[in-house]
């Protein structure tokens, strides 16, 4: 199952995440969240807030095209929607630079988003690290990368089958379509 990548909803998430701690973080505790936060809106939504895909790394669980948002320099014939508004990392961290607003986030991902603040922004980013690599989806690649699948995601929450065939089903449609308004939520 592969999802469009929506970069504008998960610049819109780290931007969110950003604002509701401070506005410079580890780009290292900011990926991990937004992992923590598609998987609690996969098991809730039905749907991933990012669209991204995701990689097992030395470092736990990642969302694939956001880390090479955060790796990579702006290329300034392409620029990209997320460097318009989340700046390069300098010393590991990075910050906001403009608001990008959360126009393109609906209500429940929000809820989800703010639950995730909740539960793991206390711990720091190797305490998250650690965490992230006790997931039971992540499977250390050594020097290398693995994926990690939607259903390796959705086995990991213990979903039943007919709760699998659902979610993947949506995640059908919604790849199937330019505008994922299959998730049931209001916009915030």
């Amino acid at each position: 199952m592969k999802l469009n990548f929506d970069e504008i909803k998960t610049t819109q998430a780290a931007a969110y995440i950003l604002k509701k701690s401070s506005s410079s973080r580890y780009y290292l505790k900011l990926i991990k969240l937004l992992y923590l936060a598609d998987r609690e809106a996969i098991n809730h939504l039905g749907l991933p807030i990012t669209q991204d895909t995701y990689v097992s790394l030395g470092y736990g669980p990642v969302l694939s095209k956001t880390y090479d948002l955060l790796s990579n320099e702006p290329n300034p014939e392409f620029p990209s929607y997320w460097h318009n508004y989340i700046s390069n990392p300098s010393n590991y961290q990075i910050t906001l630079t403009n608001d990008p607003g959360i126009g393109q986030l609906c209500l429940a991902e929000t809820e989800v988003l703010d639950e995730t603040i909740e539960k793991f922004d206390q711990f720091d980013r190797w305490a998250l690290v650690h965490l992230t690599h006790l997931l039971p989806e992540y499977h250390d690649p050594g020097n290398s990368s693995l994926p990690i699948t939607i259903e390796d995601i959705l086995n990991a929450l213990k979903k039943t089958e007919e709760e699998k065939s659902q979610i993947l089903q949506k995640m059908e449609f919604a790849a199937s379509i330019e505008s994922v308004f299959s998730n049931d939520c209001v916009h915030a």
